[in-house]
């Protein structure tokens, strides 16, 4: 018997930094898009654990996801298996590739031990193995974006514990979301763990994070009531404002091919945000400028490509 698992990818990230231990309180809002991991997991004869991964990670990134899957192999107990992953997207693109790896990992490696798991719990576990086991500093809501999907609002208080609320009123306001959405690659890689970094100018006590932590705290509560009411003026206020505050502390995120596409995008009376730590960026557009912004980011060299929300979070089967 195969197990398989998928876990959805996410944009926006708002209120990101807020969402980890350095910071205690605090709030994020995804958005999952049907881009994803997958995992397949399988028995072997020999003893052992053996994972595969297919365009998926190199460097810190291949190491942080083997890493991951040998402490949940432990967790679980499991000894003679395989595992294959592979993703949508890479690592470094910004969009939560490697938390749904985790996540898509601890479904399937959970349903393989018959761990009877809520996708909170795994998105969860997933994440108290990559910041205890594997000890990379990171914040819950990629993983949670990962594990239910939809556009969601996950409030930290305090952390670990997590509130979540769905934001999907219905399927004709998702197509609303995804028409005034896109997401662009700038063909640079991410620009490093800024959470690794914020977290240690908390630790050193400077001011400048901890208020600019303060400020991010108040951004989701607003983007969901901007995607509540359909305001979409409102929402890509909180997008410069996320953009403002985060290039504050960490301004690696401000890359050239960032603020090309954000001159591009301001010309067709868009916003763009930095999805994660770089390598793409998602546009808030209006729907008549939507065929122009894509053919002038075209010109440019940069693609844009459609957003479609993943209703779904984590999914497992067997065959």
């Amino acid at each position: 018997m195969m197990v398989f698992a998928s876990a959805p990818l996410r944009i926006l990230d708002i209120g990101s930094w807020t969402d980890a231990a350095f910071a205690e309180h605090g709030a994020a809002l995804n958005c999952a898009i049907a881009r994803y991991a997958r995992v397949c997991v399988t028995a072997r004869e020999k003893a052992g654990v053996e994972l595969h991964l297919h365009s998926v990670a190199c460097g810190p990134q291949f190491q942080l996801i083997g890493d991951a899957f040998r402490a949940l192999a432990r967790h679980f107990a499991l000894d003679g298996i395989a595992v294959w992953a592979r993703a949508d997207l890479p690592p470094g693109t910004g969009v939560g590739t490697t938390a749904s790896v985790v996540v898509a990992l601890t479904a399937a490696l959970a349903h393989h031990a018959q761990a009877n798991l809520s996708p909170v719990q795994l998105a969860l576990l997933a994440h108290q193995i990559v910041s205890e086991e594997v000890g990379r500093v990171c914040g819950t809501h990629s993983h949670l974006a990962a594990a239910l999907g939809g556009v969601g609002l996950y409030r930290t208080a305090p952390y670990p514990r997590v509130f979540t609320t769905p934001l999907a009123d219905s399927t004709e306001w998702l197509r609303e979301i995804e028409e005034r959405l896109l997401l662009v690659d700038s063909g640079r890689p991410a620009a490093g763990n800024c959470y690794a970094a914020v977290e240690k100018r908390c630790r050193a006590g400077e001011t400048l994070p901890r208020r600019v932590l303060w400020q991010l705290r108040k951004l989701p509560t607003r983007a969901a009531d901007a995607l509540r009411a359909h305001d979409y003026a409102t929402l890509g206020a909180v997008m410069r404002d996320q953009a403002t505050l985060q290039r504050q502390v960490c301004p690696a995120l401000h890359t050239p091919e960032a603020r090309r596409i954000a001159a591009i995008a301001d010309a067709h009376q868009a916003v763009a945000k930095v999805n994660g730590t770089g390598g793409s960026l998602t546009l808030l557009t209006p729907p008549e400028k939507r065929q122009a912004l894509i053919d002038a980011l075209q010109r440019t060299g940069y693609s844009a490509s459609p957003v479609v929300i993943a209703s779904e979070g984590v999914k497992v089967w067997t065959e």
